[in-house]
């Protein structure tokens, strides 16, 4: 199963970005793609493509135009969201079979959370706003959680004209709740389940359990992430630490949460989980090599001139660029963690005054090759 995830142009980069990263952290048969793996894709059926038709620059060629009002808000039709999907999915031959979901800002007629076109129930659209007010939670992982149900609510949805006989009514804590009182959302999202009934009727209409196995692997991933926002205790366990094959620092026993760091820094941290004795920042220079190498591997953008000077920066102690990006490190593993539990996976000064990362190594796995 592929579920292709595209978005607005008003929608910010890092949230969307975050979104697609968490749900590609889980492994198993259904495959998530980012706005950038259609050119990809297309360049692969040997196809000339042109970098303005990318959807999320500056000047999109697709948004919608007409709008209604409520309550004196503009808000985008149904009708129009549906057709931008028709639109991505022709432009970048997308297979009838697969999914794609449009990831927007906007607000919709009905004020849904996220819905899919009747005339095609495998193109939606998914609301990504205002999701503080119904949950305490970052909202990547309701939009995580709607991306990853939304096959599944159309196959047993079918139709909006019988939600009473499709959904339940009456919450009670299945992804097929109906959530008419949109505050309902939160109990979903902390049971992270699918009720037996449920489950039952998807297998009915031949779904691979192994898709389902998947699906209960992202709800349980967002279920622990939802209660570590709650201030559910979590205890003093810390988690394990995984650099994926995407290059992501993920931590699995945490919802397989990600640390979102840019690719340099993610350079100087993979650099120091593997020196575990740590090292001087003044000695980073006789290791510019292996810099080099990390980040090579990393970057996706930029020329081999680029690449190397930026690691002849961060090594050059007249500039203060790796001091600056272990600041940025230990904000993001803060904003991630919290203090108590960041202080053990952020490079600081060690005990013997060089600088490395306290966390054991034993926890820490590679399913990207440095060596």
């Amino acid at each position: 199963m592929n579920i292709y995830l595209v978005s607005s142009p008003e929608l910010d980069e890092t949230f969307y970005r975050s979104v697609v990263d968490f749900l590609k952290s889980f492994s198993g048969p259904i495959n998530f793609f980012a706005a950038e793996d259609l050119i990809l894709l297309l360049e692969d059926k040997d196809m000339l493509i042109c970098a303005s038709y990318a959807y999320r620059v500056s000047e999109p060629k697709y948004l919608p135009t007409s709008k209604t009002k409520r309550k004196g808000e503009d808000v985008v039709a149904w009708a129009e969201l549906f057709d931008e999907c028709t639109k991505y999915r022709e432009e970048y031959i997308i297979e009838e079979n697969d999914y794609l979901f449009l990831l927007t800002d906007r607000p919709n007629e009905n004020n849904w959370f996220s819905a899919f076109d009747k005339n095609n129930t495998r193109n939606g659209f998914i609301h990504t706003a205002d999701w503080e007010k119904f949950i305490y939670s970052d909202a990547l992982y309701p939009v995580a959680y709607e991306a990853a149900t939304g096959p599944f609510h159309s196959l047993l949805i079918e139709n909006y004209k019988h939600l009473d006989q499709n959904t339940h009514l009456d919450t009670i804590g299945c992804m097929n709740d109906y959530c008419k009182d949109k505050k309902d959302i939160a109990l979903k999202l902390r049971t992270g389940d699918i009720c037996h009934t449920c489950l039952e009727r998807l297998e009915w209409k031949g779904i691979d359990p192994t898709v389902i196995e998947q699906v209960l692997n992202i709800l349980e991933g967002i279920r622990k992430q939802v209660l570590f926002h709650n201030n559910f205790s979590i205890g003093k366990r810390l988690s394990g630490l995984v650099i994926n094959r995407y290059g992501n620092i993920v931590l699995p026993d945490y919802g397989n949460r990600i640390v979102n760091l840019t690719p340099l820094e993610k350079t100087l941290y993979i650099f120091y989980l593997r020196h575990k004795t740590g090292c001087r920042y003044a000695d980073l220079i006789d290791h510019e090599g292996e810099l080099l190498a990390i980040y090579s591997k990393l970057s996706h953008s930029g020329s081999k001139e680029e690449i190397r000077e930026n690691t002849r920066r961060m090594v050059d102690m007249r500039e203060n660029s790796v001091r600056e990006k272990v600041s940025k490190i230990k904000r993001a593993f803060v904003k991630t963690l919290g203090n108590r539990l960041a202080e053990h996976y952020y490079i600081k000064t060690l005990p013997n005054q060089v600088h490395g990362i306290l966390l054991d190594r034993k926890n820490v796995s590679y399913e990207m090759d440095f060596s």
